[in-house]
């Protein structure tokens, strides 16, 4: 659901970021399609009234039109806090060796 702009960075940032840091050659890094159906599936109907006005009628969720075709910019800042939000939890559970 997202622009082809977000899924270039997201190709990108990992590798170049995991060949600074990372320990394992072997890994591969970046964006996978059963990853990008789980956050859409996990995203969809997400955005309040307030946040995507466009998508509800009388105060219900409308489902003739998904919420990232008629809000993309609301559904791309919260497809990236979903992202940072996995992305410190992953760094805490480094730093507690878990």
């Amino acid at each position: 659901g997202l622009s082809y702009k977000y899924g270039m960075y997201s190709a990108c940032m990992p590798t170049i970021v995991y060949a600074l840091l990372g320990q394992s050659r072997q890994l591969a890094v970046g964006p996978v399609a059963m990853v990008s159906l789980l956050i859409e599936a996990g995203l969809n109907g997400l955005l309040t009234e307030e946040e995507c006005p466009a998508s509800y009628s009388g105060g219900v969720l409308d489902d003739g039109k998904p919420q990232h075709q008629v809000c993309p910019e609301q559904y791309a800042q919260l497809a990236i806090l979903t992202a940072m939000v996995v992305g410190v939890m992953q760094i805490v559970a480094r730093v507690l060796n878990l």
